[in-house]
This record gives structure tokens, sequence and C-alpha cells, in this order.
């Protein structure tokens, strides 16, 4: 039925791991059984106490919930009023599954993102063909023919005349650039 091992003991109860709706399940036993073992209450005073025991109830059901109800905590008992934890129950499972989606969405977003990392490092770069030199094994922009760096200079080929010896960056043929 609920989740993790719960004490039900009015002071050390909280939300921790529980959904609202398992922790209002859990708060309302607790409620229940301390209802039972109360001292009849006169009729005279007994709407009035009701009426507190409720109000009372609502803000400790608030003050017990985790961290990431705090904005709609807040804005509950901003409103002032006599909120009963019934009357607030709709807003707090309104607010816990706004904060579910989120972060299935982020969650979701950093698989993607993380799976386009590993297939961009997983990558075949055996038949693979640059297209400065025309071997396989890596791309352009890492040819060491195109950097200068190799001593087969014979094997460089310019993309505008297609002579060999060069690269379209010195070619002597080719318009100069402003």
């Amino acid at each position: 039925m609920l989740r993790g091992c719960i004490s039900l003991n009015k002071n050390s109860l909280s939300q921790e791991s529980l959904s609202i709706q398992e922790f209002y399940s859990a708060i309302m036993l607790l409620w229940n059984e301390m209802d039972m073992i109360e001292e009849k209450i006169p009729e005279a005073v007994l709407e009035t106490v009701l009426k507190l025991r409720l109000q009372t109830r609502a803000r400790q059901f608030l003050m017990k919930l985790r961290q990431d109800f705090e904005p709609i905590r807040a804005t509950i008992l901003n409103r002032g009023g006599s909120s009963s934890v019934d009357t607030i129950l709709p807003d707090l499972l309104a607010e816990e599954t706004r904060l579910k989606s989120l972060s299935s969405h982020i969650i979701v977003h950093d698989v993607a993102l993380s799976a386009a990392v590993q297939k961009a490092k997983a990558r075949n770069m055996s038949k693979t063909e640059c297209f400065i030199c025309h071997e396989t094994g890596h791309i352009a922009i890492h040819c060491s023919k195109k950097k200068g760096t190799t001593s087969n200079v014979s094997t460089l080929f310019c993309r505008y005349c297609k002579g060999e010896g060069h690269l379209i960056e010195n070619c002597k043929i080719r318009p100069p650039r402003n």
C-alpha cells in the first residue's frame, strides 16, 4: 500500500518519497486514530473546534510536504481563509503532476542528448573519405595534407583548378579575394 516504512507519529510524519495521495492517506490514518482517542468535546464549542481542527490540519499537511512543493505551499498559505485538506488537495495533485511532467521532460531531453553524443563518438571513420586527399580514415578538418604538415606535396589537390601539388587557398589561377 504505502512505499517505505512510515512511523505514524504526528511530529515525525513527512512526505519524503511518498506521492501526495500516499501521504494524504497516511496522515488521514493518523488523524483518524487521534480522533478516536480524543476526549468528548462539548456540543457548545464543537463547531468552532472542528473548524479550527480543519484549518490546523491543512497547515500541518502543507508544512510536512517536500521542498519541491514550496511555491504551491506559499500560495495556499497566503490565500488565507479557512482551507481544509480536502479543498487544497486538488491544487497539490495538479502541482505534483506538473512537477512529474517537468522532470520526465528533462530526463527525456538528457537521454536524447547523451544518445546523440554517444552516436557522434561512435562514428566509424574507416569508411569516411577525406575530400582533400581522398584517403579514408579522417575528414578534411583533420587532414594533415591540408595543414601542410606532410612532405609529400604532390598528393595535395586544388578544388579550384583541379591541379595537384597545392590547395585552393594557394591556387595561382584563382582570382584574389578581398
